[in-house]
C-alpha cells in the first residue's frame, strides 16, 4: 500500500544505525517506509515489490520531494504489516520481502523478491517485527 503520510514504525530494539543516501528526484518519501535501492543508480525510492532493486533500508524521517538525500535506518528491528494476514509465531526467523512501503510478505507471495530481513516476532495476525540487520545493500 503506498503512504500519503509518515507513519509510526515501532522500532523493537535500540541502537539502530543509520546512514545518509541520495534519493530519487522528485519523490516524496515518508519517515518509518521501507525503502528499495536502485541499481541503476545506488538512490533509494519508496519500497515495493519492484524489479531491478535491492533493500536500502527504513527512512528515518520524511523526505520532501526536493531533497536529494535522506537518513536511513541500515541496523534495528521495525514493526510492519504482514500483508498476507494470519502471522503465526511458525513465522519466527522466516525471511521477507518488501511487499509495499510499509508491508512484508514472504517470498512465495513476492513476485521480485526483495530480501528485507528476518521475522523476530508475530505481534499480531497482522503485524511483525522484523530484524533488517546485514540486508541493506
Amino acid at each position: 500500500m503506498a503512504l500519503t503520510a509518515d507513519r509510526e514504525t515501532k522500532r523493537a530494539t535500540t541502537g539502530a544505525d543509520t546512514y545518509r543516501s541520495l534519493k530519487k528526484a522528485t519523490t516524496v518519501i515518508y519517515g518509518g517506509s521501507l525503502l528499495n535501492r536502485l541499481t541503476a543508480d545506488g538512490k533509494v525510492q519508496p519500497g515495493g515489490d519492484t524489479a531491478s532493486t535491492t533493500f536500502g533500508g527504513v527512512a528515518v524521517r520524511r523526505a520532501a520531494s526536493a531533497d536529494s538525500a535522506m537518513e536511513v535506518y541500515d541496523k534495528g528491528t521495525f514493526e510492519f504489516t504482514y500483508g498476507a494476514g494470519s502471522a503465526t509465531a511458525a513465522l519466527c526467523g522466516s525471511e521477507v520481502c518488501i511487499n509495499g512501503e510499509d508491508t512484508v510478505d514472504l517470498a512465495a507471495v513476492t513476485t521480485n523478491d526483495v530480501k528485507c530481513g528476518v521475522i523476530r516476532e508475530v505481534t499480531s495476525a497482522t503485524t511483525v517485527r522484523v530484524c533488517i540487520d546485514g540486508y541493506v545493500k
